[in-house]
């Protein structure tokens, strides 16, 4: 979602990555320490805020409930995300938030995608 202000979840070398980019300024990663080998997986990535608008906070990704990798993302954007530009499944259509080191489609199946949100 977004491009310059956005943030990714995606595949890079075979491991799950989240890139927040704030206001095309600046990139945070968290990273997954291993590459998913071939099956199916539940993956999640978990943003637990410092608390309040623009502040930080930690990035957690698990595979199949074991913490794979984390990483601190350093602030968030204060305001709203543009909402010209686009938010994609299994590809990058827009102004891309990353390199993402070859295409930004997945070559995969996705089987269900969920996105849960909190106070």
């Amino acid at each position: 979602m977004g491009g310059r202000g956005g943030f990714s979840f995606y595949l890079k070398g075979g491991k799950p990555t989240f890139t927040y980019n704030y206001l095309g300024l600046e990139k945070f990663d968290v990273i997954s320490s291993q590459a998913l080998s071939p099956g199916k997986h539940t993956i999640v990535y978990e943003f637990k805020s410092d608390g309040g608008l623009g502040k930080g906070g930690q990035g957690t990704i698990t595979i199949d409930g074991t913490k794979a990798g984390e990483g601190r993302i350093g602030k968030t954007q204060p305001g709203i995300f543009s909402v010209d530009d686009l938010a994609d499944v299994g590809t990058d259509d827009g102004t891309p938030v990353t390199d993402y080191g070859g295409s930004s489609h997945l070559k995969g199946t996705l089987n269900k995608v969920t996105i849960k949100t909190s106070k």
